[in-house]
Protein backbone atom coordinates (compact mmCIF):
# COMPACT_ATOMS: atom_id res chain seq x y z
CA UNK A 1 0.00 0.00 0.00
CA UNK A 2 2.31 2.45 0.77
CA UNK A 3 4.41 1.91 -2.57
CA UNK A 4 1.55 2.83 -4.34
CA UNK A 5 1.54 5.86 -2.50
CA UNK A 6 5.06 6.76 -2.84
CA UNK A 7 5.36 5.73 -6.25
CA UNK A 8 2.01 8.01 -7.30
CA UNK A 9 3.35 11.07 -4.92
CA UNK A 10 7.20 10.23 -6.83
CA UNK A 11 4.93 10.38 -10.13
CA UNK A 12 3.76 13.72 -9.70
CA UNK A 13 7.07 15.40 -7.89
CA UNK A 14 9.11 13.65 -10.50
CA UNK A 15 9.68 16.54 -12.71
CA UNK A 16 9.37 19.33 -10.53
CA UNK A 17 11.63 18.18 -8.24
CA UNK A 18 14.25 16.70 -10.70
CA UNK A 19 13.63 13.38 -8.81
CA UNK A 20 15.28 11.04 -11.33
CA UNK A 21 18.46 12.81 -10.88
CA UNK A 22 18.24 13.25 -7.10
CA UNK A 23 17.78 9.45 -6.93
CA UNK A 24 20.49 8.50 -9.01
CA UNK A 25 22.55 10.54 -6.93
CA UNK A 26 21.72 9.46 -4.04
CA UNK A 27 21.87 5.83 -5.28
CA UNK A 28 25.62 6.49 -5.91
CA UNK A 29 26.01 7.58 -3.00
CA UNK A 30 25.70 4.46 -1.65
CA UNK A 31 28.25 2.78 -3.64
CA UNK A 32 30.77 1.15 -1.11
CA UNK A 33 33.48 0.82 -4.22
CA UNK A 34 33.43 5.01 -4.47
CA UNK A 35 35.48 7.51 -2.14
CA UNK A 36 33.21 8.48 0.90
CA UNK A 37 34.66 12.60 -0.82
CA UNK A 38 32.34 11.92 -3.82
CA UNK A 39 29.51 9.78 -1.78
CA UNK A 40 29.31 12.52 0.35
CA UNK A 41 29.49 15.44 -2.48
CA UNK A 42 26.60 13.86 -4.22
CA UNK A 43 24.40 13.62 -0.91
CA UNK A 44 25.05 17.74 -0.95
CA UNK A 45 24.02 18.02 -4.48
CA UNK A 46 21.00 16.17 -3.85
CA UNK A 47 20.23 18.13 -0.59
CA UNK A 48 20.67 21.21 -2.30
CA UNK A 49 18.62 20.84 -5.32
CA UNK A 50 16.20 19.21 -3.28
CA UNK A 51 15.99 22.29 -1.12
CA UNK A 52 16.62 24.60 -4.32
CA UNK A 53 13.69 23.04 -6.01
CA UNK A 54 11.20 22.89 -3.07
CA UNK A 55 11.51 26.18 -2.20
CA UNK A 56 13.26 28.29 -4.50
CA UNK A 57 13.95 31.85 -3.87
CA UNK A 58 14.80 31.62 -0.17
CA UNK A 59 17.62 33.30 0.21
CA UNK A 60 21.08 31.24 0.28
CA UNK A 61 21.74 27.32 1.03
CA UNK A 62 22.10 27.29 4.73
CA UNK A 63 18.30 29.36 4.83
CA UNK A 64 16.65 26.89 1.88
CA UNK A 65 17.63 23.93 3.51
CA UNK A 66 17.05 25.30 7.32
CA UNK A 67 13.19 26.29 5.33
CA UNK A 68 13.29 22.56 3.95
CA UNK A 69 13.90 20.66 7.17
CA UNK A 70 11.62 22.78 8.81
CA UNK A 71 8.58 22.33 5.99
CA UNK A 72 8.73 18.95 5.80
CA UNK A 73 8.99 18.69 9.54
CA UNK A 74 12.16 16.12 9.37
CA UNK A 75 13.68 15.53 12.74
CA UNK A 76 17.44 16.11 12.59
CA UNK A 77 18.92 16.94 16.05
CA UNK A 78 19.69 13.07 16.48
CA UNK A 79 21.67 13.13 13.38
CA UNK A 80 24.28 15.92 14.51
CA UNK A 81 27.33 13.74 14.48
CA UNK A 82 29.45 13.80 17.97
CA UNK A 83 32.38 13.67 16.13
CA UNK A 84 31.02 15.66 12.72
CA UNK A 85 32.65 18.84 11.92
CA UNK A 86 30.27 20.81 13.56
CA UNK A 87 30.87 19.72 16.79
CA UNK A 88 34.79 18.84 16.31
CA UNK A 89 35.10 23.11 15.68
CA UNK A 90 32.11 24.16 18.37
CA UNK A 91 31.64 21.56 20.89
CA UNK A 92 28.84 20.28 22.49
CA UNK A 93 27.85 23.79 23.40
CA UNK A 94 26.64 24.39 19.77
CA UNK A 95 23.57 25.01 20.78
CA UNK A 96 24.27 28.14 22.73
CA UNK A 97 25.58 29.85 19.61
CA UNK A 98 22.99 32.12 17.79
CA UNK A 99 24.58 32.32 14.43
CA UNK A 100 24.47 28.43 13.35
CA UNK A 101 22.11 26.76 11.46
CA UNK A 102 21.84 23.58 13.36
CA UNK A 103 20.00 22.03 10.01
CA UNK A 104 22.67 22.71 7.86
CA UNK A 105 25.28 21.07 10.47
CA UNK A 106 27.44 19.13 7.52
CA UNK A 107 28.28 22.57 6.19
CA UNK A 108 32.02 22.67 7.46
CA UNK A 109 32.64 18.93 5.18
CA UNK A 110 30.84 20.03 2.57
CA UNK A 111 32.94 23.18 2.48
CA UNK A 112 36.10 21.26 2.84
CA UNK A 113 35.05 18.19 0.21
CA UNK A 114 33.99 20.51 -2.23
CA UNK A 115 35.87 24.12 -2.00
CA UNK A 116 38.75 22.37 -0.22
CA UNK A 117 41.14 24.41 2.38
CA UNK A 118 39.39 23.91 5.37
CA UNK A 119 40.86 21.56 8.40
CA UNK A 120 38.50 18.58 8.76
CA UNK A 121 39.72 15.44 8.92
CA UNK A 122 38.27 12.13 6.46
CA UNK A 123 36.69 11.04 9.78
CA UNK A 124 34.69 14.22 10.49
CA UNK A 125 33.66 13.80 6.96
CA UNK A 126 32.50 9.83 6.97
CA UNK A 127 30.61 10.96 10.41
CA UNK A 128 28.63 14.17 8.22
CA UNK A 129 28.19 11.42 5.51
CA UNK A 130 26.42 9.17 7.37
CA UNK A 131 24.29 11.77 9.61
CA UNK A 132 23.48 13.42 6.10
CA UNK A 133 22.46 10.07 4.29
CA UNK A 134 20.09 9.52 6.84
CA UNK A 135 18.84 12.96 6.88
CA UNK A 136 18.36 13.11 3.17
CA UNK A 137 16.65 9.08 3.50
CA UNK A 138 14.21 11.34 6.07
CA UNK A 139 13.72 14.22 3.35
CA UNK A 140 13.13 11.50 0.63
CA UNK A 141 10.43 9.68 2.87
CA UNK A 142 8.47 12.69 3.63
CA UNK A 143 8.37 13.73 0.15
CA UNK A 144 7.21 10.35 -0.94
CA UNK A 145 4.95 9.58 1.92
CA UNK A 146 4.55 13.54 2.66
CA UNK A 147 4.50 12.43 6.55
CA UNK A 148 2.01 9.26 6.17
CA UNK A 149 4.37 6.44 7.56
CA UNK A 150 2.32 4.71 9.70
CA UNK A 151 2.03 1.66 7.19
CA UNK A 152 5.28 1.66 6.98
CA UNK A 153 5.79 0.53 11.01
CA UNK A 154 4.17 -2.70 10.02
CA UNK A 155 6.87 -3.59 7.57
CA UNK A 156 8.72 -3.86 11.21
CA UNK A 157 6.14 -6.69 12.29
CA UNK A 158 6.46 -8.76 9.08
CA UNK A 159 7.39 -12.41 8.92
CA UNK A 160 9.67 -14.47 7.25
CA UNK A 161 7.60 -16.86 4.98
CA UNK A 162 8.09 -20.71 5.37
CA UNK A 163 10.95 -20.30 2.22
CA UNK A 164 12.75 -18.28 3.53
CA UNK A 165 16.01 -19.29 5.54
CA UNK A 166 16.94 -17.72 8.61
Amino acid sequence: MFFDRSYENYLEKQESLELNRVLGFYVDSLDPNRPVDVKFTNLCIVTEMLANRLLPDRGCTEDQIKELIHTLEVEYRDLIPDKGSLKSKYGDNICDLEDLTLEYFWYRSRNHVIHGGSSVTTREVIRDHNSLRILLQRILREILLEGDTDSLHGMNELEPNDFVSR
